[in-house]
């Protein structure tokens, strides 16, 4: 009796997105969270931008937190936080997480894990002219 073993491998897809300015007097968030369940290792990060596409800040830095969601939800946070921190009050905050979009422009979640941080995101949005989206990891 003879076995064949393969090696699967996943087919790979690549779309190129560029990155849009914001509208005029408008700044730009973009914001990721990562969560490996295998380590427990977790982090978030982002960068602002102003519309002309200059850096105006990043960030990057770990973060204690159970799943990806959540660092997403996390970087969203930290990220509008900032903004109004620097007295940004125009901007539009880019997350790459559908979910946790569709949870800030719902006003809110019945996941209690999210709830809290997804309420906070709330105020920071309701604090400024803020608009939440969706989109395509951009190339920074």
């Amino acid at each position: 009796m003879t076995f064949r073993i393969e090696k699967l491998r996943p087919i790979q897809t690549w779309k190129q997105v560029q990155w849009q300015l914001p509208l005029y007097g408008t700044i730009k968030v973009n914001t990721d969270g990562s969560y490996i369940k295998e380590s427990g290792k977790s982090g978030i990060g982002g960068i602002i931008k102003d519309g002309n596409g200059d850096c105006i800040i990043d960030f990057s830095m770990p973060v204690i937190c159970d799943s990806n969601n959540m660092a997403e939800a996390l970087a969203a946070k930290f990220g509008g936080k900032w903004c109004n921190q620097l007295g940004f009050t125009n901007f539009a905050l880019e997350l790459d997480s559908t979910v946790i979009v569709n949870m800030i422009n719902q006003r809110g979640t019945k996941n209690m894990k999210l709830k809290m941080v997804v309420e906070r995101n709330l105020k920071v949005i309701h604090n400024a002219s803020a608009t939440v989206q969706h989109c395509y990891r951009e190339n920074k």
